[in-house]
């Protein structure tokens, strides 16, 4: 299924103060946020986030993009937007592999399994709605820590490349796409 990244419903976040989500952040390891270069490269995004995290040699988003697609050129201008391409979940999926070979598709299981899941490393997620055009639009997001509220909720640190700055949700926004869908895939270990 390809990512529709960036068009469809617009999901507003909530706002987050800086210093919280650095705090939050610090669970598992610093995760820079990145915004995406086009509207479809949300995914690429999400890996040069990754990329910067484990201190790989890290790429443009463009060069990314260039690699993964198998694309001549992506990083002159215009040539960037003939490859403002979705991905795929086996694109993603080797994608985040080049980087880290340990990463694993799944689909998401409870807020157990993503506690769980976060002391190995970021989660990258997939959220899918309807785009009201007849199609499934969808978007990668990047969860990089928690952090406990009261009442023994916790908040999750989440890099939206989408948005202009990191994000803060609960285990039911990120399940819900921020009220907007459903999440429907996860790559972790990232």
């Amino acid at each position: 299924m390809p990512f529709k990244c960036a068009t469809g419903v617009r999901i507003e976040p909530a706002a987050m103060p800086a210093a919280t989500w650095a705090a939050a952040a610090v669970a598992v390891r610093r995760y820079p946020f990145l915004r995406q270069r086009t509207d479809n490269w949300c995914w690429v995004a999400c890996v040069a986030m990754v990329e910067a995290a484990w201190n790989v040699a890290a790429r443009s988003q463009c060069e990314i993009a260039r690699d993964e697609l198998g694309a001549a050129d992506c990083c002159s201008s215009p040539g960037f937007e003939a490859c403002d391409e979705p991905a795929n979940l086996a694109g993603m999926t080797i994608a985040l592999r080049n980087v880290r070979p340990q990463a694993i598709s799944t689909l998401p299981v409870g807020e157990p399994w993503l506690q769980g899941q976060l002391a190995h490393g970021a989660i990258a997620a997939l959220w899918e709605w309807d785009d009201h055009s007849g199609g499934p639009a969808c978007h990668v997001v990047l969860i990089v820590g928690s952090r406990a509220l009261s009442a023994g909720r916790i908040a999750y640190a989440v890099n939206d490349p989408w948005l202009t700055a990191p994000d803060e949700l609960t285990y039911d926004e990120l399940m819900s796409a921020r009220g907007a869908g459903r999440w429907t895939y996860a790559w972790t270990h990232v």
